[in-house]
C-alpha cells in the first residue's frame, strides 16, 4: 500500500511512474464466452466511508461521533442502496472512486455477486484516505498485472489519487482498463488534470495492448483541454463527447456537467451507452425537470434515499 501524506503542487514537468503488483492468476474458462461482448461502467460513490477510525486520515467526519454521525446504520442503507444500482447496470468492468478502503469495497461486494466480482483496489495518498478501485468479472476476466500510474510535477504529485491500471486476458483479446479521478474544480486545478492527460497518454504510447478503456471521473467535461488531449493524441473515442449541455452526471447551482466518462479504442466496437438517470437517482423541480442527483448527504444530513452526488456511467462493446 501506499502512503496518504505524499505532497503534490503546481506543473512545471511531468514525471510518469507506474508501480507494478505481483497478481495470483485468477481461475479462468473459455468455455464460458460464447458471445464476445464486454459491459464497462463507472461510478463515483460519494463518501462512501465506514465507521471506524483510521488514524492515517482525516476521516472524523465520518464516525459516530464525527460531524456527520455516521453509524452503522447509515452506513448499512448507503451500502445497500449503491450495490442496489450496480447490480442494476450488472457491468463485467466497473471502475470505482470516493470509496474509503478495501473494507468498503469489500462490505459492498458482499451486497453484490461476490462469487463474480472480484476487487483491484490501492491505496492511495489522499488525506481523506478517498481511494479508487475496479470490480471485474472473474468468469469470463483474467487478471494478468495492476498497476499504479502517478502524475508529476516538480517531483511532487500532481493530485491526490493515482491512476489505477488493469490489464486482463478476455477469450483471444488483452485488454487494459484505466480508472480515474482526476483533481477537483474547487481550487480551479486545470493544469493538474492536464498533468493526469499528459501522464496516461505517455503510458498508452507504451502500452503494447491495444484494446482499451479508459474510465473516470475526470472533473473536466469531454470539450475540455485535458479530454481533447487524452482522446487526439491517443485515437481514442469518447463515447460521450455529443453530449448535450443539458445532461451530465453531475451538476453545480442546477448546470449539468458530463464529468465521468468512458473512453476506448481497439478491436471492441460500441454496442450502446448511457448515464443511468432513472428519476430514483434525480431531483426534479416544479416543473418536473431533473435539477440534481439526489446525493447521499445534504449538507450535514444523512439523506436514506439518496444515492450519490454522481450519475453512473456505463458502455457495451462488442467483437
Amino acid at each position: 500500500m501506499y502512503s496518504k501524506f505524499l505532497p503534490y503542487g503546481f506543473i512545471f514537468y511531468i514525471i510518469v511512474s507506474c508501480k507494478p503488483i505481483d497478481n495470483k492468476k485468477e481461475s479462468f474458462s473459455q468455455a464460458s464466452l460464447q458471445t464476445i461482448s464486454l459491459k464497462l461502467a463507472f461510478y463515483n460513490l460519494e463518501n462512501y466511508f465506514d465507521t471506524q477510525d483510521d488514524p492515517r486520515v482525516n476521516d472524523n467526519d465520518f464516525l459516530p461521533s464525527g460531524k456527520m454521525q455516521w453509524t452503522e446504520e447509515k452506513y448499512e442503507i448507503k451500502t445497500k442502496n449503491l450495490a442496489s444500482i450496480i447490480s442494476s447496470i450488472n457491468p463485467d468492468i466497473i471502475g470505482l472512486c470516493e470509496m474509503e478502503n478495501l473494507k468498503t469495497l469489500e462490505k459492498l461486494n458482499t451486497n453484490l455477486n461476490k462469487s463474480k466480482y472480484k476487487i483491484i483496489h490501492f491505496e492511495s495518498h489522499d488525506i481523506r484516505g478517498i481511494d479508487i478501485a475496479l470490480l471485474y468479472n472473474s468468469k469470463i476476466l483474467e487478471l494478468l498485472k495492476a498497476s499504479e500510474i502517478s502524475a508529476k510535477i516538480d517531483g511532487k504529485y500532481a493530485g491526490p489519487r493515482n491512476i489505477l491500471k488493469a490489464d486482463f486476458q478476455y477469450g483471444n483479446e488483452k485488454i487494459t482498463v484505466y480508472v480515474n479521478h482526476w483533481p477537483s474544480r474547487k481550487k480551479d486545478r486545470e493544469e493538474n488534470r492536464i498533468a493526469f492527460a499528459n501522464a496516461l497518454s505517455e503510458n498508452l504510447k507504451n502500452n503494447p495492448i491495444k484494446n482499451i478503456f479508459v474510465l473516470g471521473d475526470f472533473n473536466d467535461t469531454p470539450q475540455d483541454q485535458s479530454l481533447l488531449i487524452l482522446e487526439h493524441e491517443n485515437n481514442l473515442t469518447n463515447l460521450f463527447s455529443d453530449i448535450n449541455p443539458k445532461n451530465g452526471t453531475c451538476s453545480h447551482q442546477n448546470q449539468w456537467f458530463c464529468f465521468d466518462q468512458i473512453l476506448y479504442c481497439g478491436n471492441f466496437k460500441k454496442d450502446s451507452f448511457g448515464i443511468l438517470n432513472e428519476n430514483k437517482l434525480l431531483n426534479f423541480n416544479h416543473k418536473g425537470i431533473p435539477t440534481s442527483p439526489k446525493r447521499s448527504f445534504i449538507a450535514e444530513k444523512f439523506n436514506p434515499q439518496g444515492y450519490s452526488d454522481h450519475l453512473p456511467v456505463w458502455g457495451k462493446f462488442v467483437k
